[in-house]
């Protein structure tokens, strides 16, 4: 089955980092395929120059994890634009535009927001 997860809100809203790392991990252990596009805040989970302190959840080493695992990672350009971090973002994941999102999202079985 193919998945997609939408995302809007900060990495360290907790409700939705936590949720969102299960939810990815599950759909990825099952054998299904998954496109995470981030959008608006979530923007913010593609920048790698964050220094993360050792007590908190290190989010970039899941996402890296994902990657690794075949999880494909697309990023709104405006939104990377708008917010002055567009040099910053994670090379490892696709800049897309809001047309491209409603592709992925149309040949999605299911879509999940978070």
């Amino acid at each position: 089955m193919n998945f997609s997860i939408v995302l809007y809100e900060s990495p360290y809203s907790m409700n939705t980092l936590f949720h969102f790392f299960k939810i990815a991990n599950a759909i990825v252990d099952d054998g299904d395929s998954l496109s995470v596009l981030l959008y608006a805040d979530s923007i913010y989970f593609s920048l790698t120059s964050l220094d993360i302190a050792s007590d908190e959840f290190n989010y970039s080493e899941q996402i890296e994890f994902l990657i690794k695992k075949g999880v494909k990672f697309y990023l709104c350009e405006t939104a990377l634009k708008k917010r002055g971090i567009y040099e910053l973002y994670d090379k490892n994941m696709n800049l897309s535009s809001l047309s491209e999102f409603s592709k992925i999202i149309s040949e999605s079985d299911r879509v999940i927001n978070l």
